[in-house]
């Protein structure tokens, strides 16, 4: 009897030994790559610029340290052709599918420019199409509420994100964060949620990064 013990103990030694053995040697897990561009809305321009807290913090806060590598390249004042340019030659030498998860938010300074809708959706396509190249799945994100804007200005901005809204529904790679919907201007809890009407809040930034992780997992998922 005292000998069946020893050897349950020994057994159970050894297995626990291998356990610990194999959790020492296997290889570590590679942590998920994620690109975010855009404009200054994607920098996390806040306070005039004394200030930036990008919504992706919330990535590196929900996934943990060691769960995601977040590169932003948020450029404060760029158009979708300058932000297509920072794409282009950012993700030169990039593999195929290098990236899990390639973020983009491009349209509000075209509109405060006047640019049409047909050039702003020229170029929001070919930086899609782009980004799908190098990553296994894309997050578009539709031109956000703010506190000014004209009838034409308007129009504009629904033709776009229409088209944006589109775009993921006809891609199965694609997903569509709607923040001209998520985050209003107009409602009284949204305007906690701007810092001048046109840039978010840290408040607002928050929210957009937890619009765009939920995104993420649900992508993950499928």
């Amino acid at each position: 009897m005292q000998s069946l013990k020893y050897c349950s103990l020994l057994i159970t030694f050894f297995v626990l030994s291998l356990a610990g053995l194999f959790f020492f040697l296997r290889p570590p897990t590679k942590p998920l790559r994620v690109l975010a561009v855009g404009d200054s809305l994607t920098a996390g321009f806040l306070h005039g610029g004394s200030q930036f807290s990008p919504y992706t913090r919330v990535l590196e806060t929900y996934y943990g340290p060691r769960g995601v590598a977040i590169d932003n390249w948020g450029r404060s004042g760029a158009t979708i052709a300058q932000i297509r340019s920072v794409l282009e030659s950012g993700l030169e030498n990039a593999t195929a599918r290098e990236y899990g998860f390639v973020v983009l938010l491009a349209g509000t300074n075209d509109l405060g420019m006047g640019s049409s809708r047909d050039a702003m959706v020229g170029g929001l396509e070919a930086m899609y199409e782009l980004a799908l190249g190098k990553a296994e799945h894309l997050v578009v994100l539709t031109i956000p509420d703010a506190a000014f804007g004209g009838e034409r200005y308007l129009e504009r901005r629904k033709e776009v994100n229409e088209w944006i809204k589109g775009f993921a529904e006809e891609h199965a790679r694609v997903s569509c964060v709607d923040l001209e919907t998520e985050i209003q201007y107009g409602h009284v809890i949204g305007k906690e949620m701007f810092d001048d009407g046109l840039h978010f809040s840290e408040k607002g930034y928050w929210k957009m990064g937890e619009l765009v992780y939920e995104a993420m997992r649900k992508a993950q998922k499928t």
